[in-house]
């Protein structure tokens, strides 16, 4: 009885093993995923990355030693800051005026629209220098004065806000206003650090708040210079439109 019931098991599990697996055991492996390229990375990649004949990553040519990509502006004789001075004496919306008999204009400094020097006055070994500047429009005047303070060493117990005469100008279609200072000048942006002060100079701004962005006259030189040429500067800037 017991041989019966082992060979009836061994018969169950031989008929189990025979029987065919279900059909989920025996469908078609996924396939692996595909990830899309957009074209395939040329041989000869350079060490740095570049991979100019790729179409995703197209770069511009390089530029020969010394010279600029094309599209590139001009960056002038003296680098960066004067293709920065180029780009701002040819803007087109730029006001116009009427310049005074004998001011010389000369190439713009960076960051300045226009450069003149005035005629020098008797006795003087300097010329007085006005420059025409910009900013944007919002920005308060008394940044600005403050800095021209620190270009001049005021007299004993003197500071900016006693040193610095502002004076509306009227007859203008913008707010205009003048701004005068006395004192040994210390030079402006970028001047030599060690220059000698250069006592009995004076600076006479006059600021012109368009709704673009606000003009700076500003006139530098020895105090009689300034002061034989104010009344022009101010005409000047009255003409800005």
């Amino acid at each position: 009885m017991v041989r019966n019931g082992r060979l009836w098991l061994v018969a169950a599990l031989t008929l189990a093993c025979n029987k065919a697996p279900p059909a989920e055991m025996t469908a078609a492996p996924l396939p692996a995923p595909v990830v899309p390229v957009a074209a395939p990375l040329p041989a000869g990649v350079s060490a740095t990355g570049a991979v100019p004949d790729h179409p995703a990553l197209q770069q511009a040519p390089a530029a020969p030693s010394g010279q600029l990509p094309p599209g590139h502006p001009p960056l002038g004789g003296n680098g960066p800051a004067a293709g920065m001075a180029e780009a701002a004496a040819a803007l087109p919306d730029g006001p116009t005026f009427t310049v005074p008999a004998g001011w010389q204009e000369v190439p713009p400094r960076p960051m300045l629209y226009k450069v003149y020097l005035l005629p020098k006055e008797a006795g003087q070994s300097d010329a007085a220098e006005l420059t025409v500047s910009f900013l944007g429009a919002g920005l308060p005047l008394d940044m600005n004065v403050t800095r021209w303070c620190g270009q001049f060493q005021l007299a004993a117990g003197a500071t900016c806000e006693s040193a610095a005469k502002q004076s509306p100008v009227a007859g203008t279609p913008h707010p205009t206003a003048l701004v005068e200072i006395v004192g040994a000048f210390l030079g402006s942006m970028g001047a030599a650090p060690d220059a000698a002060p250069k006592a009995g100079w004076k600076m006479a701004a006059v600021a012109v708040a368009t709704p673009t962005r606000t003009w700076y006259f500003k006139m530098v030189g020895p105090q009689a210079a300034v002061e034989r040429w104010q009344a022009e500067a101010v005409q000047m800037a009255k003409t800005v439109n």
